[in-house]
């Protein structure tokens, strides 16, 4: 088992479930399984543990839990996913429900619906001494985002993760310390540290980037008249290079690109907003507006990231990590289904990062 569960939780599945077991998960990828010889037979469950919960994207694991399912051998048995946690808020396990997850926290909140056995508490808050989050940071997210994007440069000196991120090298040390203090980066020495928890990180990575990081970022907001979202883009980069800005799509513009899902009539790219000046306004045919607008200039989260286009160049996009976070942070229907379909493309051990 990867994580110890902790006793108060045991206690609770001990008297939930009585004569259940948890064991080691195969190959280790859960961090256990939970097997209940129920009055309508076996029933088991793949087990994650998650201490921080409130600070994750439960998207993200979700789908990670029916991946886990997957890993299990076959056997005549009920198989549902497990997800306990030190508190499960309220909108996490209404979702969590909703995809037919099961969970526990050490608050008394549990949802358990399986042959045998229905349970369902809710409303119960913790302590807030214990959620309190600890180590997210604006700089944090830029740090972590630069060595999802680039892993090498967690195994790198510190001024070049700190050059990458935009931040200082003491921000890149205070950052692989919280790292390596959640279990997600094994440090060996200064310059021998490997990212060991990229799944992990992901959930946590997003909710932060989109709760601590996406709303400080700056924004400039455009009006443009009678353009619709393919005449507007071609519009964008023709001015854009003419004016050597560097830029790139992102959000459901980028996620459009890559699995031609989803198409909105708002166009978002990172670039430096104080680069649309307003001649280059004039020139997109646009008026700044604090409403409703269709094209949403976004301050780059990291250096580097956008870049200069040549003649040649098709429009460039942002990562799909990137534009998967963004999606996030609309929090629509719409939008979250467009990102449950970047899922695959940022999960995977070779995901592409460009």
């Amino acid at each position: 088992m990867r994580y110890p569960i902790p006793p108060v939780t045991r206690e609770r599945l001990a008297a939930w479930l009585p004569t259940a077991k948890i064991t080691p998960a195969p190959h280790g990828q859960a961090d256990g399984v939970l097997v209940w010889q129920g009055p309508r037979g076996a029933v088991r469950w793949v087990v994650a543990f998650k201490n921080h919960l409130p600070q994750q994207d439960i998207q993200v694991l979700a789908n990670r839990l029916a991946q886990l399912i997957e890993t299990l051998p076959k056997l005549k048995a009920t198989t549902r996913a497990l997800l306990l946690a030190a508190y499960v808020p309220p909108k996490q396990a209404e979702f969590l429900r909703r995809r037919g997850i099961d969970y526990a926290d050490d608050a008394g909140n549990v949802h358990l619906d399986a042959p045998g056995v229905l349970i369902h508490v809710e409303g119960k808050r913790p302590d807030r001494t214990n959620t309190k989050p600890r180590g997210i940071t604006k700089g944090w997210v830029k740090v972590v985002l630069a060595g999802l994007l680039r892993p090498t440069l967690f195994e790198g000196p510190y001024h070049e993760l700190a050059a990458a991120a935009g931040v200082t090298a003491p921000t890149v040390m205070t950052c692989l310390r919280d790292l390596q203090r959640r279990g997600l980066l094994d440090a060996r020495g200064r310059h021998r540290r490997t990212l060991i928890g990229r799944r992990e990180l992901l959930p946590l990575w997003t909710h932060a980037y989109v709760n601590t990081l996406r709303p400080r970022l700056n924004e400039r907001r455009l009006r443009v008249q009678k353009a619709v979202p393919d005449d507007l883009l071609r519009r964008v980069q023709e001015v854009l290079k003419a004016h050597d800005i560097a830029w790139c799509t992102t959000g459901a513009t980028t996620a459009l690109a890559l699995t031609h899902y989803y198409q909105t009539d708002v166009t978002e790219i990172y670039a430096a907003p104080d680069a649309i000046t307003d001649a280059v306004a004039r020139e997109l045919k646009a008026q700044p507006t604090q409403g409703e607008a269709n094209l949403i200039v976004i301050e780059p989260p990291i250096p580097n990231l956008v870049r200069q286009t040549t003649q040649d160049d098709a429009v460039p996009t942002a990562p799909a990590l990137l534009a998967y976070a963004e999606l996030r942070y609309h929090g629509t229907g719409q939008a979250n289904d467009a990102a449950e379909l970047l899922l695959p493309l940022i999960e995977a051990p070779d995901a592409p990062t460009t």
